[in-house]
C-alpha cells in the first residue's frame, strides 16, 4: 500500500530558467508594448486634430500634458496637493496603527475577538462611499473627516 503524505513526497528543487535572449528592458514584449502605447497616443492626437474626436469630449494628449504642466506650476494646486498628501499620510498612519493594534489584541486575547469581530465584519462590508457623506456631516468639511475616511480604507488590509 502506497503511503501518501508530506513526509513521503520526493521534492526536487525548481529548475533554473535560462535567461531570455535579449532579456531586460528591450525584450520583444516591452518593445511591442511601447509601440502600441505610442500608436494609441499618436492615433488619439491625430483624430482630435483631424476633428474625428471633438476636443471638448476627449482633448488631445498634447493639450492634456501642457495643461498638466501649467497646473503643476500654479501655487494653488501645489498647496492643495500638499494638503491632500498630508491627509493621505495621516490617514494611512492612523488606519495602520489602529489595524495593527486591534489585530494584535485579537490575536493575543481571544475574548476581544469574540467581542469586536461582528462589528469589524459589519464595518468592513459597508461600502466606504456610503459612509463618507455621514463622516463629512458628523466631522465637517475639514481635514478630520478626510483623515478618518483614509484611515477606514487603510484599516482593513
Amino acid at each position: 500500500m502506497a503511503q501518501t503524505g508530506l513526509h513521503d513526497a520526493t521534492f526536487s528543487a525548481p529548475e533554473a530558467k535560462a535567461p531570455r535572449a535579449g532579456g531586460g528592458l528591450l525584450d520583444l514584449g516591452s518593445v511591442l508594448s511601447a509601440v502600441i502605447l505610442v500608436s494609441v497616443l499618436a492615433g488619439w492626437e491625430l483624430s482630435v486634430r483631424a476633428g474625428v474626436l471633438p476636443a471638448f469630449l476627449l482633448p488631445a494628449p498634447s493639450k492634456l500634458i501642457s495643461q498638466f504642466l501649467t497646473d503643476v506650476t500654479t501655487p494653488t494646486i501645489l498647496r492643495e496637493a500638499l494638503y491632500t498628501i498630508s491627509e493621505i499620510i495621516f490617514g494611512f498612519a492612523a488606519g495602520a496603527a489602529a489595524g495593527i493594534a486591534l489585530g494584535a489584541a485579537i490575536a493575543l486575547v481571544p475574548i476581544i475577538e469574540k467581542i469586536v469581530w461582528p462589528y469589524i465584519i459589519t464595518l468592513q462590508t459597508i461600502p466606504k462611499v456610503a459612509i463618507a457623506p455621514l463622516l463629512i456631516i458628523w466631522f465637517g468639511f475639514g481635514i478630520e473627516s478626510k483623515i478618518l475616511i483614509v484611515a477606514l480604507i487603510c484599516f482593513f488590509p
